[in-house]
This record gives structure tokens, sequence and C-alpha cells, in this order.
């Protein structure tokens, strides 16, 4: 029996799937709860890391590799980078000045950023944010919720356009969650960077670099500007 073949009669009404969504998902936000409940520093970079590195392994064991999350090599290394700050900057402009301003407005709030109050200035904590940046934020939150979760959940959903509007709303929707440290209107705001990015992911026909640098960018710009004390961070 050939690998695909064995890959179908083994995923037959999609367990292997609902399998990997248990592994890369599930079981690190149930551990995510319970090192938040225990205290434990810089738990939630952590898990993404673990997350993502498990969407990786099985991606590789299922034999749907990881052109599966969007991570095959581009045609064009300086289109993907192009097209990746133009999605950033799009993003940034659509999302946090355009929709955080009318969240502002209708909620009389904003989000809740104390988590990086002792940012500004602090030139120490700005550097180990870049970092956790372009590492568990950009590349592992990208992975975990653009490329493993659309992915997975189309193939449970179906592929068509309901199928993929779901998996996009419900990865919208975790990855505000994921951000509850925020309040509710950084969770609203987050999850709407969710939906931008899944927009962007599709448009560039899952190409999971670009929505990488686009989440990387954001981040980048977001803290540097709380640094100086003039904005929010971004999507991290």
């Amino acid at each position: 029996m050939s690998v695909a073949a064995t890959n179908t009669a083994v995923d037959a009404g999609g367990r292997t799937t609902w399998v990997e969504l248990a592994v890369v998902f599930v079981i690190p936000a149930l551990a995510l709860v319970i090192m938040s409940a225990a205290g434990a520093p810089a738990g939630a970079p952590i898990v993404v890391a673990v997350s993502a590195v498990a969407a990786l392994v099985s991606s590789r064991l299922t034999g749907r590799g990881v052109g599966s999350l969007g991570l095959a090599r581009p045609k064009s290394l300086w289109k993907t980078a192009v097209a990746g700050a133009v999605a950033g900057v799009a993003i940034l402009v659509v999302v946090f000045i355009g929709v955080g301003q009318a969240l502002a407005w209708a909620f009389d709030a904003q989000a809740d950023l104390s988590a990086f109050e002792s940012l500004p200035g602090n030139p120490a904590l700005l550097a180990q944010l870049l970092v956790i940046s372009w590492t568990t934020a950009a590349f592992g939150e990208e992975i975990v919720f653009r490329g493993f979760l659309i992915d997975r959940l189309t193939r449970l959903f179906g592929k068509g356009r309901g199928g993929v509007a779901a998996a996009v709303g419900v990865q919208a929707v975790l990855f505000g969650v994921g951000h509850a440290y925020q309040g509710a209107v950084g969770m609203i705001l987050t999850g709407a960077v969710g939906l931008a990015m899944a927009a962007a992911f599709l448009i560039v026909k899952r190409n999971l670099w670009v929505v990488i640098l686009a989440h990387g960018l954001i981040d980048t710009i977001g803290f540097l500007a709380l640094y100086a004390q003039r904005a929010q961070p971004g999507a991290a």
C-alpha cells in the first residue's frame, strides 16, 4: 500500500486531523491554562513554540508535509518580502488604526497593554520582545493559527467557500481569545488581526512566509513605538 493510500485510510472520518488538532492545539492550550494558573512566567511563548514544533512534526509524520502549512519554498524571495511588507502596513492601517479607533469610540476603551508597561525606555525588554516577535509570535503563531488551523479545519469543514470561511472564522476567534490578557477590546482587535492575516494568507495562495513577515513587521513597529511611548504593540 502506498503512503498516500495509507494516509487516506488512517484519516477515515478525519481521525488523523482530529488527533493533530488535539496534539498541536488543544493539549498545549490546556497546558497554558495550567501554567497561567500556577503563575509560570513566559508560558505563552513556550506553549506557542511547542505547538509550532508539533505542527511541523505532525505534518511530516502524516505525510502532509510542511507545504500543507504554507511553508513551501517561495518562487520569488523578493516578491514574498514585498508582499509581507505591504500586508503588514495594510493591516496596521486598516486594523490597528481603523478598527482600533472604531472600537475605542464604541466601547470608550482601548486594549489593556499593562503587560507592556515596563517597555517604554527599557532597551533590554525591547530586545527580548523583538526576539519573541520574530520567533514564537511571527513564526510560531502563523504556523499554528494560519498555516495549521486553516488547513486542518478546511479538511474537516470542507474546502469550498463555506468551509474556508468557517476555518478562517474559528482561527480568528481562537487567536483573539489567545490574547485575553489585553482585555475584551484587545481580544476583538487581535481577532480582527487574525481575520486580516488569514485574508492575506489566502490572497497570496497560502504562502505563509508573507504573513510571517507581516506579523513580525507589525510587532516590530508596534513595540518600537511603545518603547518610545507613542503607540500600541502589535499582534504578538
